[in-house]
Order: structure tokens, then sequence, then C-alpha cells
């Protein structure tokens, strides 16, 4: 090749704009083990949180309430010879109250474990409600004898590590109570309190519950609807709570010193039958039917941390553009080394931000990685250049870039607007900037030629 064709080479704009597109590609990779060290750290605080959570207790559900009450049915059967004969089957049936009030004084805190925090909390939970007319439900069970003396109030439990204090009344008398499996179904563990004797149930086939719980929890509280009527209202010094489930809050306050919210869910709203006999699987109905409130720490480092290394490709693509625009508008000459190693460092940016995010915080970690970022990269590119002019612009470019950036990391229900509109103003500048290049007849100036230098 003759030195007037290896100039050309050399100089040609679109072998310059593939070698630019090559090292964008190329620098992919170690964006791609950033992602897997933030998957890993992610995976470090999940076990973390179970590992306080196992102590502490996990998710709880409450509302679960089922009056049993045992039952014998003469049923029939044919013999080995033919012969019709009657046997004695027992088991139980099983009652929904009419009305079911809740009310949860919610107080959370945060748990430290190493680096990370886990959100906990201590509920006293108040559930009141009554059953009646409980006779005129089974007279349509044929063959019959129902055992109203043995009848048994349960109170489902989905985990009983985190019971504190139980107080169990029936018609203001309090009932001892033990924990063992419904034999509704319902729940593998329960609060069971036997109906004492002496209490008016045996004659009028109803009464009045009131169940104090004091227990702990973690990341969720769920109610369950099992009243024909049911009225919850819960309290909260949690500030960021997400409402989830069925049934969303008919009224709720949100404020920095928590929350207030009120459900009420009719009969006519659930699936759920009042009574039933022997074990019936309703995981799916009450499924269905569960609402409640997350505690969710809002935009943990990890999320944010994974939200930025999704716009590490953009970063890298606009900081060579302006490099390469630099070129033709100056006149100055970046070599494709120089690319990458720009190109590195912004890669760098993300393993500063994850590895001192977990010690100060997401947004000081974020201001502190961006500037040594934008320092480092502009000091580069001004001693690689000797043009103020031109480090000058990278800096602008940079700034405003991480800036737009924060304030995109820090949106949640815009975020996908705000970037479409800071695309198209990106998109828009470059379209003005570029509007008088002569595209057909533009070649970089020789690599020979001195920098521009200014004074």
């Amino acid at each position: 090749m003759n030195d007037v064709k290896k100039l050309r080479f050399t100089n040609s704009i679109w072998i310059k704009i593939w070698l630019i597109v090559f090292i964008c590609l190329l620098l992919l990779i170690p964006v791609g083990q950033v992602e897997d060290l933030i998957r890993e750290r992610h995976r470090f605080s999940d076990q973390a949180k179970n590992e306080v959570t196992d102590k502490w207790s996990r998710k709880q559900s409450t509302g679960k309430v089922v009056l049993s009450v045992p039952i014998i049915q003469t049923r029939t059967k044919v013999d080995k010879e033919g012969k019709t004969v009657s046997y004695d089957h027992h088991s139980h049936v099983h009652f929904l109250p009419e009305q079911l009030s809740i009310s949860a004084d919610t107080t959370s805190h945060v748990k430290k474990r190493g680096l990370y925090t886990i959100p906990l909390y201590e509920t006293k939970l108040v559930l009141e409600g009554t059953f009646s007319n409980l006779d005129q439900r089974v007279r349509e069970f044929k063959n019959t004898k129902v055992i109203w003396k043995n009848a048994e109030l349960n109170l489902g439990i989905d985990e009983v590590r985190g019971l504190k204090e139980v107080v169990v009344q029936w018609d203001g008398s309090t009932l001892d109570r033990t924990i063992g499996s419904m034999a509704s179904g319902v729940s593998i563990s329960a609060i069971k309190s036997e109906i004492p004797e002496t209490s008016d149930f045996k004659k009028d086939k109803s009464g009045k519950f009131h169940i104090s719980v004091w227990m702990r929890g973690s990341e969720a509280l769920e109610f369950l609807p099992f009243g024909v009527t049911t009225e919850v209202k819960m309290t909260s010094n949690w500030a960021d709570p997400s409402f989830d489930g069925a049934f969303l809050p008919d009224t709720s306050a949100i404020g920095k010193s928590g929350f207030q919210s009120e459900w009420k869910v009719l009969g006519l709203n659930r699936n759920l039958p009042k009574c039933w006999v022997g074990k019936r699987g309703l995981k799916n109905l009450m499924n269905k039917s569960r609402f409640g409130v997350r505690f969710l720490m809002p935009l943990q480092t990890y999320q944010l941390n994974t939200r930025a290394v999704k716009y590490s490709f953009l970063f890298v693509a606009l900081t060579f553009a302006t490099m390469f625009f630099i070129e033709i508008l100056y006149g100055l000459r970046f070599h494709p080394m120089h690319y990458t190693i720009t190109g590195t460092g912004l890669c760098l940016f993300y393993l500063l931000l994850i590895s001192i995010s977990e010690h100060i915080g997401f947004a000081l970690a974020y201001a502190g990685a961006s500037g040594a970022t934008i320092l480092t990269i502009v000091l580069y590119v001004l001693g690689v250049t000797h043009a103020k002019k031109g480090a000058a612009i990278v800096l602008l470019q940079l700034s405003v870039l991480y800036g737009f950036l924060y304030v995109l990391l820090k949106q949640v229900d815009y975020a996908l607007v705000v970037g479409s509109v800071g695309l198209w103003i990106v998109l828009a500048f470059i379209m003005y900037v570029t509007r008088h290049i002569d595209w057909f007849n533009i070649q970089l100036p020789d690599s020979g030629s001195p920098h521009l230098r200014e004074g």
C-alpha cells in the first residue's frame, strides 16, 4: 500500500466511525461483568434478608377466623355381601363469621445486617366479629348430629414464631389457647380455643369473639376477608407503603410520619363459602381475595445501580460522538486507543458506584463516582489534545449526561417519558450542530498535523 492510499485509509471518516462502533461493542464485555457483580451483591442482600427474617418472622396474613364444630353423619354403604349397612362418619362443619372487623397498629423499622438493611415490623391486631344463626346453616345437612358443646374457634397464622402475645375472648370470657392445625384445612397452623360449655353458644348458636394478637413480621401484612362483611383499619409509621392484592383501600392517607388506610369488603366481593363440611382447599379462593400492604424500601441501592448500568451503552456512545465531532469541528485527532481508555473510564464509573453506594448511600456515591469520572476524562482529553475548548465541551457533555441520569434514576412513575424526551433533545441537538457538515466530502485531518493548541 503506497503512502497516498495509506493516508486516505487512515483519514477515512467511515473507517474511524466503524472503529468507534467496534470499541463501543467491545466495552459491553466489562459492562456485562459489572451487571453480574450487581446481581451477585443483590443475592448477598437477599441472603442477609433471609437470615434476619428466619429469626424474626416472614410475611404475615390475618383474618382467617373459622368456627369448627364436630359432627357425626350417618351414612350408608354396600358391603361385600351386597347388603346396605349404616355407619357413623366423624367430621367437622366450619363456619365463617357474619361480621369481621380487623384493626392493625403497625410499627415498622429497619434492621441492619452488615451492609444490608431489611424492613421489619411489629403489629398489634384486634379481630372482632360475630357468628349468628349457625343452626339454620346446618338444617340442610341430613342424618347429621352436630356436637355444639365441642365447638372450637380458630385463627389461622402463617408464621407462629412471630407471635408475642395472644388473648382470645368469647362473649367477654377469656379462653385458653393452643397452637395446632385447623380441621378446616384453611391453614397449617392456627391459634385454637374451645368454646366453654358455660357460654350461651349451645343454646343460641351465636356469639361474639375478640382476639388480640401481638406479632412480628416482615415484607408484608395481608388480610383475608373471611367475614360476610369485613372491615379493616390499619395505621403504620412506614412512609412508603405499597397497597396490593385484590382490593385497594377505600380511604388512605400517606405522609412522612406514616400512613392510615381502611378497607371494606362485602361477601359479594369474594367467593368464599359461608360454611362447609370436612377439609376443603380454599387456597385459590383465598389468593384471589387477599389484600394488604407491602413494606418496600423505595428505590433500593441495587435497583438503582441496575437501572444505571442499563444506560451504559448510551453513555459511551454519546461521549464517543462528542469526541468524534470535536475531531471534525476543531481539527483535533483522537487515536482509537484514546477512545478505548475513555470508554474504560466510563465503565469503571459503575464499579465505583456499586462499591461506594453500599457504604454511604446511593446519592453521595453517585456524586463521588460521577465527579471522579468526569474529572479524570476531562483531564485526559485536555492532556491528549492540549485544547481547553475541547476539554470544556467534554466537561459540559458529561456533566449534563450524569445529571440527567441521576434525575432519571430517581423517577419511578415518569422514568420512561423523561428518558424519551431526553433522548429526543439529544438527537435534536446533534442534528442542529451537524447541519452544516458536508458528509460527502469530509475528511479527517492528517494524522501528522499538529493538535489545536489554545493559549
